[in-house]
């Protein structure tokens, strides 16, 4: 538990921040020396980038440290590497605190005091890094980059504080972060949003008080000029994110996928929480081309509720509802289009490649001799000094080659400047032949090495031991007579110098060897990223002979095949190789027949022709869920390549995109159905949406009002004032809360009603924001172009246009998380949702939305009863005698006729 603490007490013993900053030659900025003086318990600092956030935070934990003697600190960031970049770099430049008589621990990472206070600087990527720490005390937290730390992970690593000792505080968190990332999202909810973005100090459930001081780059007058440009070059969403410090840029949604998910970046297979904004990612345009755009929005969020789940041979996913698949109707002709999960056809088809690569038609490959990786830890027992390779005999303390390397240059005493020498590979191996090759030739080649490839070494009764000279492919001649033909031909072709025993190829060609060694033993084999961006000729001739080495055909007269390796990461590329080949493939786990062997990996290739599969919508089930859900978008195609379980498809990703849901206004038909969408407030905004339903059944949102303080009486001639002369509402819907009785008030409805805005209740029962909330996602799908966007070219538009008139309604929808309590099916209450419950109480009460029915063939039989004409605005069936055209009323009650429709103007 917390200890009481005298906080009056503290307050008096408190340094002056200058006298530990002086001894620091630390001097805060306007804004640090705000963040420096915050006494909320729970700060974030933070928003654009270069606002001087990690030197703030390290030197605030060693001030408080100093202040309060035996305070425990745990500086966190995702790994130890960005600690060293952050973190512990500012902490160099502060001297280590060796001033202040400090001492830093450069094996445990920790920086003591000698009051007996302690900063600790550790790592925590996951929830299992962070039980770690499950025995942990600290007074204090520091994240830095909160952002790019999942929520879990700081929500249990908060639960460790605490203090034993009456005499030590807890003095809580303060965080430093930039927009975007996996935690964006819940830093948004809990920070931004709640303190009106740095303007107020709320404090939460737990009685904590919560601030955000926003920082830019502006505010930090020590940043070079160059830095500022660089961020100035970046593209328009991510300049607003780091150099503005725009929260709003990554936008929150309702639809993600489980933890287990991965997308296809362009550098391989990655879970979907771990993408970042600006990564490029796999996306399919309507014509089947695939590219690689960069992620525009990230955010990831805790969620506990259902989700719609399919594990099956082919098709694998796990998405909350309503979440955009992207597929047809079984055997339609007509286009892939996104429908969300509930609304898939009774039988659907899915898109599990593309159709089109591009690639990278470079006609050669040059290959040069690869440098050694260069290392600035002192070499291990046994090793040489300069190389850090294992040597037997040394000499001098160095290997043989690196010996005579240091005899030949002059006995060098400065053994770091040789050690850059040796690693400088234009200098170690100036020498040595670079070789260009035919492109198609060069990836034949590696797909030999990959699948049956070594590397050729010196003897080890020779001085040069393990040195590597050239490489060899595996091949019997006797069982693989035509393999063998193809190999010989194929290094004849391409000039290299090889020797054939009847059972091995080998090579004299030590550029190559050393290439080649990257790849390590059979478990650490892959692909390299720039042979994967080929074009589709020169991958093909990889992919056969790789299936050609470690794979095999099911039958001679097909073109699906199977590859088995034990390296997970080959196994990965194979997959993304026969996506970019538009073949199909899954992964799947062998367990070894002996236990010390490795898991085998079984790569299974369909036949060519197999690139959509079959989805029954009553083998999609429904699971209880807790844990992360993320989602990204991807511009301008909004699909992604998911894959689960080893099984690759296309998704779909964020539905709300400005660039296809907003338009710029226009007259719209007097012929149109007009409706509004009213959510009363008064402390909390009031807002109105204005609807015209068009002939497909379209809704074009034209106009809304979004106000605060404003009376109920005054609500409703705003409403009227706002509506142009002879401007016609058939149908207002309202919130339900507005019929309630408060009191001796009149009913809000009545008083709307007094001053002539009549409305009918939206219908708020068990179960209609969840269900209004899927009429939303339907409005946001894709439909057959309207003629608007027909004339700009556009084969399909969403069945919701928002006016750039209305910016808040768009805000609100493109910002809008799941609920975190109650159903969570719905959307989170406490988030921006006025305007978006108003479009809810419309779209819910239209009906299903627009139907654009795509027949693969004409019908036989007319599909509808013929009606003839009668007048421009009523028809009626032959059999039946004609009404008069003034008949506008029955005889007996006078009563409208059923199914009377009177046009609005």
């Amino acid at each position: 538990m917390t200890a009481a603490v005298d906080w009056a007490e503290f307050a008096a013993r408190a340094f002056e921040p200058q006298d530990v900053f002086g001894q620091l030659g630390y001097v805060p900025t306007q804004k640090q020396r705000t963040f420096h003086a915050a006494t909320e318990f729970d700060v974030l600092f933070g928003g654009a980038a270069g606002g001087g956030k990690s030197r703030a935070l390290t030197a605030h934990a060693i001030r408080e440290c100093m202040q309060y003697p035996g305070l425990r600190v745990g500086a966190f960031r995702r790994t130890y590497g960005e600690l060293k970049e952050s973190l512990i770099a500012e902490l160099v430049n502060l001297n280590f605190a060796k001033e202040l008589g400090a001492r830093w621990n450069g094996t445990e990472y920790e920086l003591r005091f000698p009051n007996g206070s302690l900063i600790m600087f550790r790592y925590a990527e996951t929830v299992q890094d962070a039980t770690r720490r499950q025995g942990g005390q600290y007074q204090l937290l520091i994240f830095d980059e909160r952002t790019l730390t999942p929520p879990d992970v700081c929500s249990f690593l908060e639960s460790r504080l605490r203090s034993g000792r009456r005499d030590i505080p807890v003095l809580g968190i303060r965080s430093g972060t930039n927009p975007g990332g996996p935690g964006h999202g819940a830093v948004k909810l809990r920070y931004i949003q709640p303190t009106n973005y740095g303007q107020s100090v709320v404090t939460d459930e737990r009685g904590r008080t919560v601030r955000f001081i926003p920082s830019k780059l502006s505010d930090n007058p020590h940043v070079n000029p160059e830095y500022a440009q660089d961020l100035k070059a970046l593209p328009e969403k991510l300049r607003a994110a780091f150099l503005d410090g725009d929260w709003d840029i990554f936008a929150g949604m309702m639809f993600c996928y489980d933890d287990k998910v991965e997308l296809l970046t362009i550098s391989g297979w990655k879970l979907i929480g771990d993408v970042q904004v600006g990564e490029p990612v796999a996306t399919l345009a309507p014509d089947g081309e695939m590219t690689f755009q960069p992620a525009t929005h990230v955010w990831q969020f805790p969620y506990s509720g259902d989700m719609r789940v399919h594990e099956g041979r082919a098709l694998n996913f796990s998405v909350t509802p309503g979440h955009r698949m992207y597929a047809r109707r079984y055997k339609s002709t007509g286009p892939f289009d996104h429908v969300p999960v509930e609304d898939l056809h009774a039988t659907s088809e899915h898109l599990r490649t593309a159709h089109s690569w591009a690639g990278d038609d470079a006609k050669t490959s040059t290959v040069r001799m690869p440098g050694l990786p260069a290392s600035t830890e002192p070499a291990p027992a046994g090793c040489c000094k300069v190389c850090s390779r294992p040597v037997k005999v040394p000499r001098w303390g160095m290997c043989e080659p690196c010996y005579r390397s240091w005899r030949r240059v002059g006995q060098p005493e400065d053994i770091d400047a040789f050690r850059d020498f040796r690693l400088n590979p234009d200098a170690l191996y100036a020498k040595q032949p670079e070789y260009t090759f035919d492109r198609g030739d060069w990836c034949e080649l590696l797909g030999w090495y990959l699948s049956e490839g070594f590397t050729t070494k010196a003897s080890r009764s020779s001085r040069y031991a393990g040195r590597i000279y050239g490489f060899g492919i595996a091949q019997v001649e006797e069982a693989n007579g035509p393999k063998v033909v193809r190999i010989r031909e194929l290094l004849t072709r391409m000039g290299l110098p090889w020797h054939y025993d009847g059972r091995r190829f080998r090579v004299g060609a030590r550029t190559l060897g050393m290439y080649f060694a990257q790849f390590g033993h059979h478990v650490d084999k892959f692909i390299p990223r720039e042979i994967l961006a080929s074009s589709r000729p020169h991958l093909q001739r990889m992919f056969d002979a790789l299936i050609d080495g470690d794979g095999c055909r099911i039958r001679s007269n097909s073109d699906a095949c199977v590859y088995v390796t034990v390296s997970r990461q080959l196994a990965d590329d194979v997959q993304e190789l026969c996506v970019r080949l538009g073949r199909v493939a899954s992964i799947a786990t062998v367990e070894p027949r002996d236990a010390g062997n490795h898991l085998i990996y079984r790569v299974s290739i369909y036949k060519s022709d197999h690139d959509r599969s079959i989805l029954h919508q009553e083998h999609i089930r429904t699971e209880p869920y807790t844990g992360m859900v993320s989602c990204v978008t991807v511009e301008p195609h909004h699909t992604v390549l998911v894959r689960r379980g080893g099984k690759a498809m296309w998704s779909g990703n964020s539905e709300i995109k400005r660039d296809r849901h907003v338009v710029e206004p226009m007259t719209l038909p007097a012929t149109w159905r007009r409706y509004n969408g009213i959510d009363w407030g008064f402390s909390a905004p009031w807002a109105v949406l204005w609807g015209a339903v068009d002939e497909d059944g379209r809704v074009w949102i034209y106009r809304e009002l979004y106000q605060r303080g404003v009376g109920e009486a005054d609500q409703a001639q705003r409403i009227l004032a706002a509506e142009a002369d002879g401007e016609h509402v058939a149908v207002r819907y309202g919130d339900d809360a507005m019929w309630a009785t408060r009191g001796d008030a009149k009913p809000i409805a009545a008083v709307y009603a007094d001053n002539g805005v009549h409305m009918s209740p939206a219908g708020k029962g068990a179960g209609s924001r969840v269900i209004g909330w899927q009429r939303v996602h339907s409005y946001l799908g894709e439909a057959p172009a309207c003629p608007h966007h027909r004339a700009q070219g556009w084969e399909t538009c969403p069945k919701l246009h928002i006016f750039s008139t209305c910016p808040d309604l768009y805000r609100e929808l493109s910002d809008l998380p799941h609920a975190t309590k109650g159903d969570p099916e719905d959307a989170d209450t406490t988030a921006d949702d006025h305007l978006a419950d108003s479009l809810r109480y419309m779209l819910a009460n239209l009906g299903s939305g627009p139907e654009f029915v795509i027949l693969d063939e004409a019908p036989a039989e007319p599909i509808a009863e013929v009606l003839q004409p009668l007048g421009p605005t009523m028809a009626y069936r032959p059999t039946e005698t004609a009404p008069a055209a003034d008949a506008w009323w029955t005889d007996d009650d006078e009563t409208p006729r059923a199914g009377r429709t009177v046009e609005s103007p």
